[in-house]
């Protein structure tokens, strides 16, 4: 596999402090994401609109928001989009709505008058906090107990708190390669460089391993987030009893909020020669658009699938791997 690609994200996660690396290495591992902001209204001379709108769900595919103290609903106290504008609506009618530009958030939209009183409010985004704050200001080895125990280790958080570190990289180790090859005279450089090879399935690969290990810390643990994040330009699908759709597939774009791949000098189309989520499971289809492989396991990423099912396609399922080309 590759080696990852030095670039923004990687860079982002590099430059963080100590302790927030590991943390955001831990939020990763959890899966843990950020609650979606909130909306501030205010200013409005209809004074009742008033007030912190809390995202509630999707509709007319926009997000929408209920005031706090009301119940989730995309037409009550709520700020809704209705297909050409943002609506702020009290309970009974819409109050104020944005000029007629299509923006995703209404905090970036303008609002005016409807039937509401003047002045028009302004809606303002109130970010929620990231999940990295929970665990940053944890010692490193309650952050080392806690990696070790999300990425499959053996023991229990107590257990890796009471003993020294390196046992907690054997077993992230162990559990990410699959073996039982971590060692625990390994030195904090030796250990992480191995793990990072793990993660990214570069322990078989000598001389990518040797860069992993050679690398600063820094390189090492971003090298892991950027797995974890997801962070590779292509996929590899290899086996497939349906040849024709072997290949590399390079990342296009997002579709249903996942990322999807077209085949290596193929046009981007989320309808032929493509690796796609399709809202209820990842596909890999041919340059006919017929449907080869299907998995319904909500996953990330189409190399997390567990199991193909096999659709149109020969015998074998494919597997997937992520690399960067």
């Amino acid at each position: 596999m590759a080696l990852p690609i030095l670039d923004a994200t990687f860079a982002s996660a590099a430059d963080l402090p100590r302790r927030m690396m590991l943390a955001k290495w831990l939020v990763e591992e959890l899966g843990e994401t950020a609650a979606p902001s909130s909306v501030l209204v205010s200013g409005a001379g209809s004074t009742e609109v008033n007030g912190i709108y809390t995202y509630r769900g999707e509709g007319t595919g926009k997000p929408y928001y209920n005031l706090v103290g009301y119940d989730s609903n995309s037409g009550l106290w709520s700020i809704v989009w209705d297909s050409s504008s943002w609506l702020i609506n009290n309970g009974e009618e819409t109050l104020y709505q944005s000029t007629l530009v299509d923006v995703a958030y209404p905090w970036l939209a303008t609002f005016e008058l409807s039937n509401g009183l003047s002045p028009a409010p302004s809606a303002t985004e109130i970010p929620a906090a990231s999940p990295i704050s929970n665990y940053y200001d944890l010692p490193e080895r309650y952050l080392w107990a806690k990696i070790a125990v999300a990425a499959g280790g053996p023991k229990t958080e107590a257990d890796y708190i009471s003993l020294p570190k390196q046992y907690a990289w054997k077993d992230i180790y162990d559990a990410v390669s699959g073996s039982s090859a971590g060692l625990i005279q390994w030195s904090e450089k030796q250990a992480l460089g191995h793990i990072a090879a793990a993660y990214r399935g570069d322990t078989g690969n000598p001389a990518n391993l040797a860069t992993y290990i050679d690398w600063p810390w820094r390189y090492q643990v971003a090298s892991t987030i950027d797995h974890l994040l997801g962070n590779y330009n292509a996929v590899i699908v290899s086996g497939a009893g349906s040849t024709e759709i072997n290949g590399a597939y390079t990342k296009r774009g997002i579709y249903n909020d996942k990322p999807y791949y077209n085949l290596f000098g193929q046009p981007d189309s989320v309808f032929t020669s493509c690796v796609i989520w399709n809202e209820s499971n990842w596909r890999v289809i041919d340059s006919v658009d017929d449907i080869f492989y299907e998995s319904s396991e909500d996953v990330k990423f189409p190399w997390m699938v567990t199991s193909w099912n096999i659709s149109n396609g020969s015998p074998p399922a494919p597997t997937i791997i992520p690399t960067n080309v």
